[in-house]
């Protein structure tokens, strides 16, 4: 992610956005009438992801500040502008090769180095594009391997996954960090620190426990639900079309989650594509 605390912003303009629907729609609904159906069933949405998504931007900015100002560093390199180079083509090509595979670095096209690499123990910062490497994280950290192109720097390839947003399932993520030879060390040492943290079993929690994971959605679903004729039987009054609308919303979203979770926890089976071993 680049621009951290820009795209904050921007997430927080929507959720203000959508507060103030919310509050036209649901405080006063007899002065608008037949819109404070539909005003309300634009803000919440505006409201919930407007909020999720600053809470996602403060997050990325603050790790981002914190690597560069050296706290929590684990290891640091510069890359040299022909090795960016070489590094660019190769991670090119890779993309080109694996298209089902989405880069989760986006280069930039004046990028020509010298480049700065800062990992901390959960993250890492490429060219001002800050990542989050955490298992279990959004996206998750799924694999991690060492490649040896022939014509570039040694890379740390790293494989993560996230809930796919429209139609289900998981979108599988890339990320490639160019190793300079003057690096070595320090990137076999952000090796063997990611490798320990990817579990044993990495079998996904919602498969582990998935008639709890059922069990939640259906109690939310059931709130909602209840919340929703609470709303309905008031007949318009008061806070009545507040509640029907919040109800529903709550219902929905608890069913699309629980889905989204034990579908990707599915899927999660077919191991990501898997990079070469590391050397030894």
């Amino acid at each position: 992610m680049r621009n951290s605390w820009q795209k904050a912003g921007w997430w927080f303009a929507a959720s203000l956005a959508g507060a103030l629907l919310s509050l036209i729609a649901f405080g006063a609904p007899e002065a608008i009438g037949a819109w404070a159906v539909p005003l309300g069933a634009l803000g919440l949405p505006m409201l919930v992801f407007g909020a999720a998504g600053t809470g996602f931007g403060v997050l990325a900015g603050i790790g981002e500040r914190r690597l560069r100002h050296g706290v929590g560093v684990l290891a640091r390199w510069t890359v040299l502008p022909e090795e960016w180079a070489a590094f660019r083509a190769f991670d090119q090509r890779c993309a080109a090769a694996q298209p089902a595979l989405h880069n989760d670095f986006a280069h930039r096209p004046d990028a020509t180095g010298p480049i700065e690499v800062v990992f901390g123990a959960r993250q890492v910062l490429m060219d001002g594009s800050y990542h989050t490497l955490r298992h279990g994280g959004l996206p998750s950290l799924c694999d991690l391997a060492w490649l040896q192109p022939e014509d570039a720097p040694e890379t740390l390839h790293f494989a993560l996954a996230q809930p796919r947003g429209r139609y289900g399932g998981l979108v599988w993520l890339t990320l490639r960090v160019p190793v300079p030879r003057a690096a070595r060390a320090e990137g076999l040492r952000v090796f063997h620190h990611y490798r320990a943290l990817l579990p044993a079993d990495l079998t996904p929690a919602p498969l582990r426990r998935p008639g709890l994971v059922a069990a939640w959605g259906a109690g939310a679903h059931a709130l909602g639900g209840a919340i929703a004729i609470a709303g309905w039987m008031s007949g318009g009054e008061g806070i009545g079309p507040a509640l029907l609308i919040g109800g529903l919303v709550l219902a929905g979203l608890a069913w699309v989650v629980t889905l989204v979770l034990l579908g990707a926890g599915f899927l999660a089976r077919r191991a990501p594509v898997r990079a070469p071993s590391p050397p030894p």
